[in-house]
């Protein structure tokens, strides 16, 4: 009932310039008060083009949320009905054995982590499985599948909250790790900043920032890449869809260009996942694998990690 009273006090607001104030020609009498009046309708017809401008792309990434919702929502009620395995394959042991052990390193016991975007949030348990951890996801249904997991994995001392990555309801500066991965390839360069900036406001001085993103070049990839064409169609498999493909260099200069607050010490790269395809058998990887982890640019996942001041 808020939302609504809400929205339609914005709407008569924005009702007004049409009903009310753009309609004060047809009173005046005398040339004078005709030329003030242009003067005043060029002001009025320039700031509401101006805020057109604004409210556009915000109503376009509003759509894009309830899409992300949607099509996640739908993954993730298959997902609960499958059987549950720790690890559906030796590709996914190792990778998920290689995101604890790199950025592990950045995560205190008493540290309060931050998954935005969480998904499952099945790499947080494995992560930190005894710290103070917050998911914070679009879809209801990915949240309920976590609460699943974390029993699953022995994890605990978890908060879930529904909400988008733009805008979250959370205090400045109140986490000390704040990550993501596998969600800024769904989106603009322009929301990629505004993403990092959200990160930013919620981590503590001292804490990390971590964005990852895969590598279009890895064999995962290349093969979702080949079955978003028709001819394999029949195929079974995770296909591309809205991914963007960024460069890195190109996404560590947006890091550095939303620091409007001078926070920044530092931001890396650190790349990460065998680049072979997930459904490589065991041997294969064990005896390849190695020798193909060598081809570092290559690697499956990329993650972007940024170091705030301590004082800010």
């Amino acid at each position: 009932m808020q939302d609504t009273e809400n929205q339609t006090i914005k709407n008569y607001a924005l009702d007004l310039f049409f009903t009310r104030l753009l309609q004060v020609r047809k009173h005046l009498k005398t040339i004078t008060a005709k030329q003030i009046l242009d003067e005043r309708e060029a002001f009025l017809n320039s700031f509401l083009k101006q805020l057109e401008k604004e409210i556009e792309p915000e109503n376009d990434l509003l759509e894009q949320i309830k899409e992300e919702e949607k099509n996640w929502s739908k993954i993730f009620e298959k997902e609960k009905n499958k059987p549950f395995k720790k690890f559906s394959s030796f590709w996914w042991k190792k990778y998920y054995s290689q995101i604890t052990k790199t950025l592990g390193k950045y995560i205190h016991p008493d540290d309060i982590i931050l998954e935005a975007g969480s998904g499952s949030g099945k790499a947080s348990f494995l992560l930190a499985p005894n710290n103070k951890k917050i998911l914070l996801d679009i879809s209801k249904n990915a949240l309920n599948y976590a609460k699943f997991l974390e029993k699953q994995l022995n994890s605990n001392n978890t908060e879930y909250i529904i909400g988008n990555i733009f805008n979250m309801k959370i205090a400045d500066e109140s986490v000390n790790f704040c990550w993501n991965v596998g969600v800024i390839e769904h989106y603009s360069l322009e929301q990629v900043k505004l993403i990092v900036k959200e990160m930013l406001r919620v981590t503590k001085n001292g804490g990390y920032v971590a964005i990852g993103y895969p590598n279009f070049w890895s064999g995962p990839i290349l093969k979702a890449w080949l079955l978003s064409f028709p001819l394999f169609s029949k195929f079974q498999g995770y296909r591309l869809s809205s991914e963007h493909f960024y460069q890195d260099k190109k996404l560590k200069k947006i890091c550095k260009i939303v620091d409007d607050g001078n926070r920044i010490e530092w931001v890396k790269t650190i790349k990460i996942g065998n680049p072979l395809p997930m459904e490589t058998p065991k041997l294969i990887l064990k005896i390849i694998g190695p020798i193909l982890n060598l081809l570092y640019y290559n690697r499956f996942l990329t993650f972007i990690l940024i170091k705030t001041n301590k004082k800010g």
